[in-house]
Protein backbone atom coordinates (compact mmCIF):
# COMPACT_ATOMS: atom_id res chain seq x y z
CA UNK A 1 0.00 0.00 0.00
CA UNK A 2 1.24 3.20 -1.16
CA UNK A 3 1.43 5.91 2.04
CA UNK A 4 3.04 9.15 2.56
CA UNK A 5 6.53 9.46 2.43
CA UNK A 6 6.21 10.94 6.24
CA UNK A 7 4.22 8.28 7.19
CA UNK A 8 4.92 4.77 8.38
CA UNK A 9 4.76 2.02 6.16
CA UNK A 10 2.01 -0.89 6.36
CA UNK A 11 3.34 -3.98 7.51
CA UNK A 12 1.41 -7.29 8.09
CA UNK A 13 2.83 -10.54 8.98
CA UNK A 14 3.04 -13.70 11.29
CA UNK A 15 3.52 -13.29 14.88
CA UNK A 16 3.52 -16.80 15.60
CA UNK A 17 2.84 -20.08 14.10
CA UNK A 18 1.29 -23.60 14.90
CA UNK A 19 4.76 -25.01 14.10
CA UNK A 20 6.18 -22.68 17.22
CA UNK A 21 6.47 -23.45 20.78
CA UNK A 22 5.31 -20.92 23.28
CA UNK A 23 8.24 -18.63 24.51
CA UNK A 24 6.42 -19.01 27.94
CA UNK A 25 5.99 -22.71 28.19
CA UNK A 26 7.89 -25.04 28.15
CA UNK A 27 5.32 -27.78 26.51
CA UNK A 28 2.12 -26.87 24.31
CA UNK A 29 -1.07 -26.70 26.21
CA UNK A 30 -3.08 -29.67 27.05
CA UNK A 31 -6.81 -30.65 27.52
CA UNK A 32 -7.27 -33.85 27.90
CA UNK A 33 -6.29 -35.48 24.25
CA UNK A 34 -6.54 -32.11 22.70
CA UNK A 35 -3.43 -30.22 22.16
CA UNK A 36 -3.58 -26.48 21.78
CA UNK A 37 -1.38 -23.95 19.65
CA UNK A 38 -2.03 -20.87 18.31
CA UNK A 39 -1.33 -18.85 15.27
CA UNK A 40 -1.35 -14.85 15.97
CA UNK A 41 -1.02 -12.43 12.74
CA UNK A 42 -0.27 -8.62 12.85
CA UNK A 43 -0.43 -5.66 11.18
CA UNK A 44 0.92 -2.25 11.72
CA UNK A 45 0.06 1.18 10.00
CA UNK A 46 0.01 4.71 10.58
CA UNK A 47 -3.11 6.45 11.50
CA UNK A 48 -4.11 7.66 8.29
CA UNK A 49 -3.49 4.39 6.28
CA UNK A 50 -6.07 3.38 3.98
CA UNK A 51 -8.56 6.13 5.43
CA UNK A 52 -8.77 8.57 2.82
CA UNK A 53 -6.45 10.07 0.09
CA UNK A 54 -5.24 13.64 0.40
CA UNK A 55 -5.50 15.89 -2.76
CA UNK A 56 -2.02 16.83 -4.56
CA UNK A 57 -2.17 20.34 -3.03
CA UNK A 58 -2.69 19.23 0.35
CA UNK A 59 0.81 17.97 0.60
CA UNK A 60 2.53 19.94 -2.30
CA UNK A 61 2.34 23.70 -1.62
CA UNK A 62 3.09 24.45 -5.17
CA UNK A 63 0.55 22.10 -6.83
CA UNK A 64 -3.13 23.50 -7.75
CA UNK A 65 -4.58 19.81 -8.41
CA UNK A 66 -8.01 19.74 -6.41
CA UNK A 67 -8.85 16.03 -5.70
CA UNK A 68 -11.82 16.63 -7.91
CA UNK A 69 -9.30 16.97 -10.74
CA UNK A 70 -8.00 13.14 -10.31
CA UNK A 71 -9.16 10.30 -12.30
CA UNK A 72 -11.90 8.27 -10.49
CA UNK A 73 -10.37 5.30 -11.97
CA UNK A 74 -6.62 5.47 -9.70
CA UNK A 75 -9.08 4.77 -7.15
CA UNK A 76 -10.60 1.24 -7.26
CA UNK A 77 -10.40 -2.02 -8.62
CA UNK A 78 -11.92 -5.22 -9.68
CA UNK A 79 -12.72 -7.42 -6.60
CA UNK A 80 -15.73 -9.48 -5.70
CA UNK A 81 -18.53 -9.65 -3.40
CA UNK A 82 -19.06 -12.70 -1.04
CA UNK A 83 -22.71 -13.43 0.44
CA UNK A 84 -21.91 -15.08 3.74
CA UNK A 85 -25.00 -14.20 5.45
CA UNK A 86 -25.86 -18.00 4.99
CA UNK A 87 -23.24 -19.01 7.04
CA UNK A 88 -22.89 -19.69 11.31
CA UNK A 89 -20.77 -17.28 13.48
CA UNK A 90 -17.39 -19.03 14.02
CA UNK A 91 -17.91 -21.24 11.45
CA UNK A 92 -15.06 -22.11 9.26
CA UNK A 93 -16.19 -21.37 5.64
CA UNK A 94 -15.99 -24.17 2.98
CA UNK A 95 -15.10 -23.89 -0.80
CA UNK A 96 -18.96 -25.53 -1.51
CA UNK A 97 -20.10 -22.35 0.54
CA UNK A 98 -18.11 -19.91 -1.48
CA UNK A 99 -19.53 -21.07 -4.34
CA UNK A 100 -23.28 -20.92 -3.97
Amino acid sequence: MLVHPNHPPVVMGTWYDHQNRSFLLEKPTRTGRTTFTSKSLFISMGDHSGTHVDAPKHFDPNSNVAIEKLPLENFYCSAICLDLSHVGLKHEITVEENSR
